[in-house]
């Protein structure tokens, strides 16, 4: 009688698991064989909830113009009422995957003044 939810719960947790562990490998490979370019933020776009994610443009290697949102962005509750009408066109460093270059991490350039 109690074991159906059991292994529902297993197997849902397996799950969870597996996707988790694809997501660390997407990211840990980026980071470890990333290509390093220079992007810039188009503008950010808000989901239903109103966080806010970047879209990034940047040029691959090969020339191919890419417009996209991270693979991985956290945004916090703030987001959800700032504008960032100061940070579109600032300059953001991209890793980006050289085989699946859809895979990319967007990172702040650091300024010198």
């Amino acid at each position: 009688m109690f074991y159906k939810p059991v292994i529902c719960f297993l197997i849902l947790g397996s799950f969870l698991k597996l996707i988790g562990i694809k997501s660390w490998a997407i990211i840990k490979g980026i980071k470890n064989n990333g290509i390093e370019c220079v992007g810039k933020i188009l503008f950010y776009e808000a989901d239903k909830e109103g966080y806010k994610t970047p879209i990034i443009e940047f040029k691959v290697k090969n020339g191919q113009q890419i417009k996209k949102k991270p693979y991985y962005y956290a945004s916090t509750n703030l987001s959800k009422i700032k504008s960032y009408k100061d940070k579109i066109n600032e300059p953001v460093t991209v890793l980006y995957n050289k085989n699946n270059h859809l895979n990319f991490d967007g990172r702040k350039v650091k300024r010198s003044y």
